[in-house]
């Protein structure tokens, strides 16, 4: 009999586990001193891909997402008991993974390095269910969190290493989100431990409107097809982005210039929608350095701004530029699919970066990247052996992930915790391992791969290995072969 009950007890203990860490299980936890919490902020552009890595190292029968609302745009966690060691924490450790996207990197090195506390999303008892209860895919919620605390962050992300956020275009705003708060000041950095972490890939995307008509001047199938997907001049997006095109009937500057007025006859009054980050975004940062060379050059010129912390009205038509600008990846996707593209005639276009998939799980959020001067925004194009990896797109950035040195709360393990995802996840194994939504958004740096050459990796590594770099650590540097 006590055989039989031992038996009994196991087998109830196996299905608790394979639904383990509910917020329930996560207040036990975290009451009990056994739940591991760690609290990353910054880079929306990489949300998708520190998920995936957290996919990985989870036993994915015992995970929950938790996004802070339906959207997720602002605040995303995930919760399992690890499926392998992390550091020093044991396969079997019950882990809690916060990501706070809203602000983008400039949460990730500013905040970070003065121990400044920030608001996280509250993952406890407060957290609703959704029709989706167990886990299925990192960008399908099991539930809702909506209320947050303010918390010094563990660790944080940047799409491009911290000291370019500190140059004065990527300071405009003392409020984010507000144009006329006047500029904030440069941080001192020097707490930080900076380590390299993926290669980030970003596109530029049009609303599907745009993008459709643009495949049908450039002669174009109009389906969804990496082969038939139309082209920007980087000059024209360049253009459009720091306001030089008057898009009007008499100067003929606007879309005018890339969408035939035999596939839209009024074409020539179409308002250019720009869809953008905020300033102290690392995916703003990006397009700063590579559309307006803004610190990168000679030019003290930026990317045109929104007008007021007020968000805008869009137009089809009028011949003006209408900015928004979103505190999150998430608002850049709406802004562009969704608020531009339900606005009968109307175009959008922005910058994203690319492990965002807008079909993802069979969905269709209603944008689409085009190709910048005839190159493919892909990490690896299997139809040609080519892509990214090779620097045949070269709208690329190296991301970092830091700690402060100084933060009161962090102890070794959790340092530990956090070193291990920086060097584990931009392995070109891992990324091979990831969400097959974020793929086409991320590389490994050579340092990740060294000293294998690039004939000795394994074939499906192969894909994910990026041959190209910047200068460590300078993201104005040209990309040029590294290994």
């Amino acid at each position: 009999m006590k055989l039989r009950l031992l038996a009994v007890a196991a087998a109830l203990a196996a299905v608790s586990s394979a639904h383990a860490l509910t917020p329930t299980q996560i207040v036990d936890a975290r009451s009990a001193g056994t739940l591991k919490e760690v609290t990353f902020s910054g880079a929306s552009a990489l949300r998708l891909s520190l998920a995936a890595y957290v996919q990985e190292i989870c036993n994915t029968s015992t995970m929950h997402v938790f996004f802070n609302n339906a959207a997720g745009a602002n605040h995303r966690a995930y919760s399992c008991n690890l499926g392998v060691a992390v550091g020093n924490y044991a396969a079997g450790t019950p882990v809690l993974v916060v990501k706070r996207d809203q602000g983008g990197s400039g949460q990730g090195v500013a905040p970070i390095a003065l121990n400044t506390p920030i608001a996280h999303m509250n993952v406890d008892a407060s957290c609703v269910v959704t029709a989706t209860p167990n886990f299925t895919d990192i960008q399908v919620p099991n539930y809702t969190c909506g209320t947050t605390s303010n918390r010094v962050s563990d660790a944080g992300i940047s799409d491009v290493e911290p000291g370019l956020l500190n140059a004065s275009v990527n300071l405009a705003d003392n409020t984010p989100g507000d144009p006329t708060s006047g500029p904030s000041s440069p941080v001192d950095l020097s707490n930080l431990d900076v380590k390299p972490f993926v290669q980030g890939i970003f596109g530029v995307a049009v609303n599907l409107r745009a993008y459709r008509a643009l495949q049908a001047t450039q002669g174009l199938t109009q389906d969804d097809s990496d082969a038939n997907r139309p082209s920007l001049p980087t000059t024209w997006v360049r253009g459009a982005l720091t306001g030089g095109l008057t898009a009007s009937n008499t100067s003929q500057r606007g879309w005018g210039m890339v969408i035939s007025p035999a596939v839209d006859a009024s074409v020539h009054t179409k308002t250019l929608n720009i869809c953008r980050r905020q300033p102290s975004s690392g995916t703003q940062a990006a397009s700063n350095a590579y559309f307006a060379q803004n610190p990168c050059g000679l030019s003290t010129s930026g990317a045109l701004r929104q007008a007021s912390a007020a968000a805008p009205v869009h137009t089809a038509t009028g011949g003006t530029y209408v900015v928004n600008e979103g505190a999150g990846t998430g608002n850049v996707e709406t802004c562009i699919g969704s608020t531009v593209e339900n606005i009968a005639g109307a175009y959008a276009i922005g910058v994203l970066g690319r492990e965002n998939n807008p079909l993802a799980n069979g969905g269709d959020k209603k944008y689409r990247y085009v190709k910048l001067d005839g190159a493919q925004p892909l990490r690896y194009d299997a139809s040609t052996g080519r892509g990214a990896i090779f620097g045949d797109y070269d709208f690329v950035y190296e991301s970092t992930l830091q700690y402060n040195t100084t933060n009161p709360n962090l102890n070794a393990d959790k340092i530990a915790f956090i070193a291990a995802i920086r060097s584990g996840a931009p392995k070109p194994a891992s990324l091979a391992k990831a969400d097959v939504d974020t793929q086409q958004g991320v590389m490994a740096p050579s340092s990740t791969w060294a000293p294998a050459q690039y004939a000795a990796l394994p074939a499906a590594d192969k894909p994910f290995a990026s041959r190209v770099a910047r200068l460590a650590g300078d993201s104005c540097s040209v990309l040029k072969l590294a290994r």
